[in-house]
């Protein structure tokens, strides 16, 4: 089967599951976390909490060191321009990555002090740009592309989607309907739209940022399949295990009491969605006409090719 082939049939079968997960839920939302989210935080959910939009981040912090590296030569200003860029979105990933290591502890009684998070930033933007240098790609500016289409995920997803839709939709967290805080709140379907209370994030439910972080690491396999245009083995056990992880990353969040099972599904299948538009139309215009280090035009994106 061609890699083409193999990709439209994972496209069927994780559309049509979304499918049916989000009509399923629509009916049994409340009963699944009823039988299996702890409001004060079970391990698995801690964990998830903790650690489920690092991986993303952290790759997004490589993706900027990597656009610096490869930035523009040919002329000075768009050299300049482009360095104090993509230099600025280093420092905000590795800021913003220190902040999630410092911050989500405090929320299981674990305090860290402020100043922590910015130290931890120093060494994460120092990891990041020591891996993009290490790089030794076949095709350096299909790397940078599968970077650049990286930080687009990260901002179209992570930033306007995700926060836009949390503050639209208005749907109350499992953990604050029945904490005692709880205002007289009830249960609130998926369908259902109500803005968002401003002042708090108990309101945020609808989608899951943290499986919307998760599922951006299939740039992973996008940086993989930029530098090997003939797909093998190691490619689809990456894209899977990346499936695996973002399956972990969700479940973590409904045992948690964070959201409920259509939040986390509705989060996957807005990032796999963008992912796949962005792979699909984007990538590979931003290749045409560029030419790979060997001297042969970079190969496009989805090339019928057998496995190897």
């Amino acid at each position: 089967m061609s890699a083409k082939s193999c990709r439209n049939l994972e496209r069927v079968l994780v559309y049509g599951l979304v499918a049916v997960l989000m009509a399923a839920f629509s009916f049994i939302d409340l009963p699944v976390s009823e039988a299996v989210a702890d409001q004060y935080g079970s391990l698995r959910g801690i964990l998830g909490a903790l650690y489920g939009e690092t991986p993303f981040t952290f790759l997004s912090a490589v993706s900027s060191a990597i656009l610096f590296r490869f930035r523009p030569k040919e002329r000075k200003w768009a050299n300049v321009l482009t360095g104090i860029l993509f230099l600025a979105a280093l420092i905000g990933f590795s800021f913003y990555g220190g902040y999630l290591l410092q911050d989500y502890p405090g929320d299981y009684g674990i305090v860290i002090p402020t100043w922590v998070g910015y130290v931890l930033a120093l060494p994460y933007g120092g990891l990041a740009l020591l891996i993009a240098y290490r790089l030794k790609p076949v095709d350096k500016n299909a790397l940078a592309r599968a970077a650049l289409i990286d930080i687009i995920y990260f901002v179209l997803v992570v930033i306007v989607l995700m926060l836009s839709l949390k503050a639209l939709w208005g749907r109350p967290r499992f953990r604050y309907l029945i904490s005692p805080d709880n205002d007289g709140y009830s249960f609130q379907p998926w369908y259902v739209i109500s803005p968002a209370n401003p002042n708090s994030s108990n309101w945020y439910s609808f989608p899951s940022g943290h499986t919307m972080n998760a599922t951006g690491l299939f740039c992973l396999a996008l940086f993989y399949k930029s530098q090997h245009p003939v797909l093998d083995l190691r490619y689809y056990l990456l894209r899977y295990s990346i499936f695996a992880f973002v399956v972990l990353v969700a479940v973590s969040r409904v045992y948690n009491a964070a959201h409920f099972g259509s939040d986390v599904t509705a989060g996957f299948f807005l990032g796999y969605l963008v992912l796949d538009l962005l792979e699909t139309f984007l990538y590979p215009r931003l290749g045409r006409g560029k030419r790979s280090e060997s001297g042969s035009p970079s190969p496009p994106l989805d090339t019928p090719t057998p496995l190897a």
